[in-house]
This record gives C-alpha cells, sequence and structure tokens, in this order.
C-alpha cells in the first residue's frame, strides 16, 4: 500500500530475530535447570565440593550394593618397596 507517494523501506525478516530469542530463553532455562541440580546436591550431600561428593556418591552406591566400604581412598593399602 502506497502512502502518499512513498514506497515503504525494505520488511526486516523476523526469523533471525526470533532465533536469538529462543537461543536466549533456552539457555536461561538451562541455567535454571542446572542451579536446581546444584541446589539439590548442597541439599542432598552439605556441598558442592567435588572430591567430597564423589567419594559420598561412591560410599552411596557401596551402601545400596551391599559392598563393604573401602579402606582408604588416599592412601595405598600396602606399603610402596624402596
Amino acid at each position: 500500500i502506497l502512502l502518499e507517494g512513498r514506497v515503504p523501506g525494505p520488511m526486516v525478516d523476523p526469523i533471525p530475530q526470533a532465533l536469538v530469542l529462543t537461543a536466549i530463553v533456552i539457555g536461561v532455562g538451562v541455567q535454571a535447570l542446572a542451579l536446581a541440580l546444584v541446589l539439590r546436591v548442597r541439599r542432598a550431600y552439605g556441598t558442592v565440593e567435588m572430591r567430597t561428593l564423589r567419594a559420598r556418591l561412591h560410599e552411596d552406591l557401596d551402601a545400596a550394593a551391599g559392598l563393604p566400604p573401602e579402606t582408604s581412598r588416599n592412601a595405598p593399602a600396602v606399603e610402596r618397596p624402596a
């Protein structure tokens, strides 16, 4: 439709804008999910430190499987030869 004899400028393609907005929304959703998981792990284990979590997870899995706990995760079971 011509108004007062002028030709309107070219239209902007809305698809790239919609894709960028969708990517932003998905990114925020993923961050919210990650934060919820971290908070749930902290509530369950009392920490978010990876070494402690790994040790407690192994303990929980061993207990669920009925296995005896390991003696130590830090020291060798026997003395090393000189």
